[in-house]
């Protein structure tokens, strides 16, 4: 009887074909499942980035457009900051969410902030009426 090399036996080739379809099938999973995550983190900054839009025409006066940069989570402090534009600016204006035992803690670091917030407040309704252009980007970035 002869002796056959080892790599041409045929349950070789049949192992390295199993192993290659499971290598393939596994990257495609992997490649959907971040996909799904990248949509759904996505999908939280937008509704996030709605929101403020909504809080900064209740409490500031004056906003026409706003245009977000994008969303920043800060890995050390456990915040998230929101960059965007109130009105064509020239600086940025930063929106910092996060929770500390719990509480939310808020804050917005811009010019524009201390010169146009109203005395009073608008309600949920009265905010609805202006018109305000927003411009979103919905990327989120882990730093």
């Amino acid at each position: 009887m002869k002796k056959v090399a080892w790599y041409k036996r045929k349950a070789f080739w049949r192992r390295i074909l199993i192993y290659a379809v499971v290598l393939v099938i596994g990257g495609i999973v992997v490649r959907w499942r971040w996909q799904v995550k990248q949509e759904r983190q996505a999908e939280q900054v937008r509704t996030e980035e709605k929101r403020l839009v909504n809080e900064l025409v209740r409490h500031y006066s004056g906003v026409k457009r706003v245009k977000f940069y994008g969303a920043y989570y800060n890995l050390a402090t456990g915040f998230t900051d929101y960059v965007f534009r109130v009105n064509d600016q020239t600086s940025y204006s930063n929106y910092t969410v996060g929770y500390t035992n719990d509480v939310p803690e808020i804050g917005y670091y811009s010019d524009f902030f201390d010169k146009n917030e109203r005395k009073k407040p608008l309600s949920i309704t009265e905010a609805k009426v202006i018109r305000v252009k927003v411009i979103y980007n919905g990327k989120y970035t882990k730093e």
